[in-house]
């Protein structure tokens, strides 16, 4: 069980305590319509002078408490397949073509698009390959065989006008999102570090307050290197994959990418917007607010006979 808003639970505990501290005068001043003085007088010993707990306050912490929403796992939330999916963006620039990784950052790359396709299991994947430009080549689809045939003829030169415009292939993920519906996406940048400017950090950071996720995997050799052409910017990449809410890896010298460092299989946990909170989770608030039944009578009769 979570609670969506659990700050409310500091406010049910402080109205919990008062009913306590801060009793009512009980049915003791409402006596004196029901019964003549003499009477009273002589029953007046044995009525309380204070009422238990102050029911009213007890409804406030109660209603409090339902406030914070608390909700358990919805049995069914994995039907809801359709609303996760993972968005693969490729960079297949000029600088991918070269060979400190073995036998080349290209080639690299599309070993790791095949295992990142098999991890994606049954969600809905796309592939999306930039240079100046970005294009879907496979829209979100569960065909995997599809999409790791696409991935393994990746190469330089199926976009005509070089460049790493990542900015456009991120907004491209995004729009791609939204007209699929998906409530919850992870988008995974594969490149060597080019193409991450100022304008591609914004990008994800939009991605991020949607409720997305943005992870980066580079490659090439991230020590000093006398090629420019070949040296990675791990520093602008870190910032990148935390502004996406995401994490850096970089693949080692022979190409090889520890994926278990992304969390590939932890997509089960507490979302972040209400969208997916209605698919993942169910309210249980109702079942707290029945506490208030048995105290209704009570406030009624303490508050209307004073």
């Amino acid at each position: 069980m979570i609670f969506q808003h659990p700050y409310w639970l500091l406010v049910s505990a402080f109205l919990f305590a008062c009913a306590f501290i801060y009793r009512s005068a009980g049915l003791r001043s409402a006596w004196h319509k029901l019964m003549s003085k003499a009477v009273l007088n002589l029953l007046i010993n044995h009525l309380p002078s204070k009422a238990f707990v102050n029911k009213l306050l007890l409804a406030a912490a109660i209603v409090a408490a339902a406030l914070s929403s608390p909700s358990t796992r919805n049995p069914e939330s994995d039907a809801f397949q359709h609303t996760d999916g993972w968005f693969l963006l490729a960079d297949l620039s000029r600088s991918m073509t070269m060979t400190d990784v073995l036998p080349s950052r290209l080639a690299a790359m599309r070993n790791a698009l095949t295992e990142l396709t098999t991890a994606s299991g049954a969600k809905a994947t796309a592939l999306i390959i930039y240079t100046a430009d970005a294009f879907m080549v496979v829209p979100p689809s569960f065909d995997k065989q599809q999409l790791a045939q696409t991935a393994a003829l990746l190469e330089y030169g199926v976009i005509e006008k070089d460049g790493s415009n990542l900015t456009r292939a991120i907004s491209l993920a995004v729009s791609s999102i939204a007209e699929s519906g998906m409530t919850q996406a992870r988008v995974f940048v594969l490149n060597d570090t080019g193409g991450i400017s100022n304008n591609a950090i914004a990008a994800a950071k939009f991605l991020s307050t949607q409720g997305h996720r943005l992870d980066l995997i580079t490659f090439g050799n991230s020590e000093a290197n006398n090629d420019a052409n070949q040296q990675l910017d791990m520093e602008l990449a870190q910032q990148l994959a935390s502004t996406g809410g995401g994490k850096l890896v970089h693949a080692d010298s022979l190409g090889a990418v520890d994926l278990s460092e992304l969390s590939l299989n932890n997509d089960k946990v507490a979302v972040q917007n209400a969208a997916q909170r209605a698919i993942h989770w169910q309210n249980q608030s109702h079942w707290l607010l029945l506490l208030l039944l048995p105290l209704l009578p009570g406030i009624y009769r303490e508050y209307n006979a004073t």
